[in-house]
């Protein structure tokens, strides 16, 4: 973890409202040779686990299937943070951030992928 993230967490409500109110964010899974493969995504948050939409078939389909270690990630640039003598270097972001590290597996239940 990095240490700006160690220093300034998120608090509970702020993570749930990121996880709630963004619309995409990037999957990680596995490739066979260990190499990861990150593919952005919809997805939906909802009692406490991350839905994603997309195609039966791929890369990240076949990923899962073979190895559901995945992490995921999802931010929102609140904006920058400018140098006060206006140099580049000196400027920053300023956002929010979600890092998930999990198991994904692959909904085959009809009904348990309809809207809710």
């Amino acid at each position: 973890m990095q240490h700006r993230m160690k220093t300034h967490p998120l608090t509970e409500e702020r993570l749930n409202h990121l996880l709630a109110n963004a619309q995409t964010g990037n999957l990680a899974t596995l490739n066979p040779d260990g190499t990861p493969y990150i593919t952005p995504v919809h997805f939906v948050y909802s009692d406490g686990k991350i839905y994603i939409h997309g195609l039966i078939k791929g890369q990240k389909i076949d990923n899962i299937v073979r190895d559901g270690k995945v992490g995921f990630s999802v931010y929102d640039m609140c904006g920058l943070l400018l140098d006060s003598e206006g140099t580049p270097c000196g400027t920053n972001t300023r956002y929010e951030s979600v890092i998930v590290t999990g198991t994904a597996a692959l909904l085959g239940d009809a009904e348990a992928k309809k809207p809710c």
